[in-house]
């Protein structure tokens, strides 16, 4: 299967997920509210679950702004440039993003496996699974830099 397709499916699911943590994160904050205001009660661990769903939600949302080409850069300068060179830092600019995917992904494998040890506070939930999003994230967007760079190589090519 070539690159561009697994980009495309890993894209789905990650949007599929983002749907689905997003739902998931304003039921539960809406059902905290109507619980704390209307009943003068509350659920204890729904701050927390909140909490992880929204860094959940971030780091997919990191991923899919890499997909979408969206993620921060100055094009100011980049499109002072000619055509040729602006390519030329276009790629360099992925490389270097992908480069640093790369290193998130080793450092948050490393963080995620120390934290398994760790049990949350309010849930019993170990804190190296809430952590596992950072590489998880981070192998995400280096399939998508790869596949960026596809493109690129193959635009210059025709």
């Amino acid at each position: 299967m070539k690159i561009n397709k697994i980009s495309e499916r890993i894209n789905k699911i990650t949007n599929f997920f983002i749907i689905l943590l997003m739902g998931l994160l304003v039921t539960l904050v809406f059902t905290q509210v109507i619980l704390r205001f209307v009943f003068s009660s509350s659920l204890i661990w729904s701050e927390e679950l909140s909490r992880y769903i929204f860094v959940w939600l971030m780091f997919l949302g990191i991923s899919l702004s890499i997909y979408k080409n969206r993620h921060i850069k100055i094009m100011f300068f980049v499109n002072l440039l000619s055509k040729k060179l602006n390519k030329i830092v276009k790629i360099i600019s992925i490389l270097i993003t992908g480069t640093f995917f790369v290193f998130t992904t080793y450092l948050g494998i490393q963080y995620s496996a120390d934290s398994f040890a760790a049990i949350s506070y309010l849930l019993p939930i170990k804190l190296g699974y809430i952590y596992s999003i950072i590489p998880l994230s981070s192998i995400i967007s280096i399939i998508f830099c790869i596949g960026i760079l596809v493109k690129k190589c193959k635009k210059e090519d025709r």
